[in-house]
């Protein structure tokens, strides 16, 4: 029995040998990651490459705009805020629960398990747990998981994934732990877990105690004592170079990328969330009644386009240059040289740009008609406010006509000559003022026929009663101030009249007094009645056309009145006299 043991312990020792020389000679590349370290390297990568996206410029930019690449940050929590390596750079959703990135990203820069792409012989996904000694609660380890599973194909999940542990310097008690958290919780059909066992001096006395790890399971469990037991199960070629394989994979390199496509996703869905809302309130915008409001509402609605639009181009030149950077066309043009997971990152990376594409087509279809339904609005206003002022304008016209052609009025002002020329000249200014809102009434009547023409029909319905408003406006405006030109020429041409008349007055009375009433000849006598009937036949021209209605106006002046009465006793005196 104890020659039994002895030669147990010797083969056991060959064994352990042979895996060390066989490790030095195939696995010198395999290395520990110094996780600290890297986490730290990994975080100063993500802010350097976010600065250099133009995220923070954006912001600064549309800080002042409801909408915006403002909605990319928290309030207070932002690359600009922020003085350690707690940035807030988005969200994403993980089995109905909204968690940050960064929070994702600190559990997979740990290492605590990844899916490198490789797959089994029957095609099954390998989900590796390296031996990297971090302990996960079961809430972190639920996130772990249910993230990279849904990275895979729906297929490949419905299939089913194989697990690697390697707990080579690790402890039983973390075998047990994974091994408990993937019976409780797998995002799909887990068919197998080969458990490369602890094999520290400790652990192995230890073993005796968890032989039974492996029943009571929902999938199959294989407890592995080395690499060379792991690899007659699996195929070196679909393991990672830390278990013995020559599966290239790089975990940091697929982070980084990982969490760009997860930021520019993440930057889509606010894009398009913000897009959705800018473009409800777009429709449910209603017309307002003033120009100046409907010009306030197109201005702010374009800033508020621009700095979407602005969101758009930020997004999508980081988009390229991720794809860029995933794709290496230039080490790889042929895509089927990439590895699984880099080309899992390029569809994502080109699925996200379609879809912000097709956002931004869609808006770019909607706007304009959106923009122009607000500047036909604009435009209807405008004309509405301008023919406010004009109708003003020619009310006060038409009522200072009307008050100027009152004959109480004119009484005061038609005394003379020079009143009635100097009413003429202030009626001639006046009218041409008046030329002014003629020219710009023309201008409104042709604006509203042009709105008529291209306007929606639900703007246009006040435009032709005012242009009808706008003729009757004018049509009265020139016929009162044709009325008030003729009415101060009448009186000009009666004022004529008047002085010609006192003239002749002036002349008759100059006559009669200086006229003998006795006569030596009769020549004398025939002399002066010849001169009498001169005088009274010069009368004759001070002729008067009184049909007009202004100059029957005239005739109720009672200074006119009494001038013509004066006239009119002169000629009887003088054929009394006769």
């Amino acid at each position: 029995m104890a020659e039994t043991d002895c030669e147990a312990a010797q083969q056991a020792e060959m064994i352990k040998q042979g895996n060390a020389d066989f490790r030095d000679h195939c696995w010198r590349a395999s290395y520990h990651y110094d996780f600290d370290f890297d986490l730290q390297l990994l975080k100063r990568i993500l802010r350097a490459d976010l600065e250099e996206s133009g995220y923070q410029s954006a912001l600064t930019r549309s800080q002042n705009s409801q909408y915006g690449t403002g909605w990319m940050y928290h309030d207070s929590e932002s690359i600009a805020s922020t003085s350690s390596c707690d940035e807030w750079d988005g969200y994403m959703t993980i089995d109905n629960e909204r968690i940050k990135i960064r929070e994702v990203s600190d559990l997979l820069v740990t290492r605590y398990a990844f899916i490198s792409g490789a797959k089994s012989e029957q095609g099954l996904p390998v989900l590796t747990f390296p031996d990297s000694h971090v302990q996960f609660t079961f809430a972190d380890y639920r996130i772990l998981v249910n993230y990279l599973a849904r990275l895979q194909p729906v297929e490949d999940i419905f299939n089913g994934f194989i697990a690697v542990i390697d707990r080579r310097t690790d402890r039983w008690s973390s075998v047990k732990t994974v091994l408990s958290y993937l019976t409780l919780f797998f995002p799909g059909s887990l068919r197998v877990a080969y458990v490369l066992k602890p094999d520290g001096m400790l652990q192995r006395a230890l073993e005796v105690g968890y032989k039974r790890i492996s029943e009571a399971k929902r999938f199959q469990v294989f407890v592995c004592n080395n690499l060379l037991e792991l690899h007659r199960h699996v195929h070196p070629s679909r393991l990672t170079v830390d278990l013995g394989g020559s599966f290239c994979y790089n975990h940091i390199e697929w982070l980084q990328h990982r969490m760009e496509v997860e930021r520019l996703r993440c930057s889509a869905e606010g894009i398009a969330r913000t897009l959705d809302e800018f473009v409800q309130s777009l429709k449910d915008t209603e017309l307002p009644n003033d120009a100046s409001t409907t010009a306030h509402i197109l201005s702010s609605q374009r800033t508020d386009r621009d700095a979407i639009k602005e969101d758009f181009r930020i997004v999508v030149r980081r988009g390229f240059d991720l794809l860029k950077a995933v794709r290496q066309v230039d080490t790889k043009p042929d895509a089927d040289q990439l590895s699984p997971t880099r080309l899992h990152n390029v569809t994502s990376v080109q699925r996200t740009l379609l879809q912000l594409e097709d956002a931004e087509k869609s808006f770019d279809k909607f706007w304009p008609d959106h923009e122009l339904r607000l500047e036909h609005c604009l435009r209807l206003r405008q004309f509405e406010e301008d023919f406010k002022k004009l109708q003003a304008n020619f009310l006060n016209h038409l009522d200072r006509l009307r008050n100027s052609n009152d004959c109480r009025e004119d009484e005061q002002r038609l005394c003379s000559i020079e009143d009635t020329d100097r009413l003429i000249d202030e009626y001639q200014s006046y009218a041409k003022r008046t030329e002014e809102d003629f020219e710009a009434a023309n201008a409104l009547k042709l604006r509203g026929e042009q709105l008529i023409e291209t306007e929606e029909k639900e703007l246009i319905g006040s435009i032709t009663p005012k242009c009808q408003e706008l003729n009757r406006l004018t049509v009265q405006l020139d016929a009162a101030l044709r009325k008030r030109a003729q009415f101060l020429h009448s009186a000009r041409r009666f004022q004529n009249y008047i002085s010609l008349a006192n003239e002749w007055c002036a002349v008759g009375v100059d006559l009669l007094t200086g006229a003998a009433m006795e006569f030596e000849s009769v020549n004398d006598c025939e002399a002066a009645l010849q001169r009498v009937r001169t005088f009274l036949k010069s009368g004759d021209q001070l002729c008067f056309d009184m049909d007009t209605s202004d100059s029957l106006l005239l005739l109720t002046s009672y200074d006119t009145k009494t001038l013509l009465d004066q006239v009119s006793a002169l000629r009887l005196l003088h054929t009394w006299n006769i």
